[in-house]
Formats: C-alpha cells, sequence, structure tokens
C-alpha cells in the first residue's frame, strides 16, 4: 500500500519535458527530460523518480542522456539510454527497458529488464501541478 500513492501520481508527471516510465519486477521508475533538444552533451537535464515496490524507499536523482561514442571517442553514435550518479552507485535507464544500478566499482546491485508505460499525456497535461517532480508526490507513503 505504501506506493499506491506514488503510482497514483506517475501519470502527472508529462510536464514541460518528455516523460516516461519504466516498470521492473521490483521498481518503478519514472523520468523527464528537460535536454535541450540535439544538445547531446547536457548534463544533469533528466529527472529520474524510483520507487522500490518491495520496500516503498523512493530515490530522485539528476542525470544525462547516456550514448556510445563513435570511433573518434569525441562524436556521439547512438543513444543507449539515461545515467544517473548518486554518490558512487550509478543508475542506467536503457532504451531497451533496462535498469543497471552498480557501484563505481562495477559491482552490480541491480539488474532487471522492464516494461515501459504508457503514459496519457493529453490526461496528465490536463491533471498536471506545476513542478511535479520537485514535489513530495514521488515519496512513497503509510
Amino acid at each position: 500500500m505504501k506506493y499506491i500513492f506514488f503510482i497514483l501520481y506517475l501519470p502527472f508527471i508529462a510536464l514541460a519535458g518528455d516523460a516516461i516510465m519504466l516498470e521492473t519486477p521490483h521498481y518503478i521508475v519514472a523520468m523527464r527530460s528537460n535536454c535541450p533538444e540535439y544538445d547531446m552533451g547536457a548534463k544533469d537535464c533528466v529527472d529520474y523518480a524510483g520507487l522500490s515496490i518491495k520496500s516503498g524507499k523512493s530515490i530522485e536523482l539528476k542525470g544525462s542522456p547516456w550514448y556510445r561514442m563513435c570511433a573518434d571517442g569525441e562524436t556521439p553514435c547512438k543513444f543507449m539510454g539515461y545515467h544517473f550518479k548518486n554518490g558512487n552507485i550509478d543508475y542506467y535507464v536503457t532504451e531497451a527497458g533496462r535498469l543497471l544500478v552498480k557501484t563505481d566499482k562495477d559491482k552490480v546491485l541491480v539488474d532487471e529488464k522492464g516494461k515501459w508505460l504508457n503514459i496519457d499525456e493529453g490526461y496528465a497535461e490536463q491533471q498536471m501541478l506545476p513542478g511535479l517532480l520537485d514535489k513530495v508526490m514521488f515519496r512513497a507513503y503509510d
């Protein structure tokens, strides 16, 4: 029951940027991109709100689009997903729907395949509240 409030408000995250949501067996992740279009070097322009279905604990992070670099090592070639950092923990959400969380020493903490969930943006736009990702609606409640 802790995550019901979180889930009820996830459809409302389609604010100014593109919003996406991933559900894995143990986590729900909502992300919103505020990155300038065509700026592949943009940093900290993606909002991440993650919820553990089991514990009800949540986390909010800022991150960036993640690209595989071309042979020259400088030019982004392929969009891979999104990367977020919290201390020595790296969070990756791939375009294929994989949630990978690992330490800076490459110890894997989470590696789950999920499914992308539909967000009805028309409904979300009608119901949205400004700055929703910055509010406590993404925290689990008892």
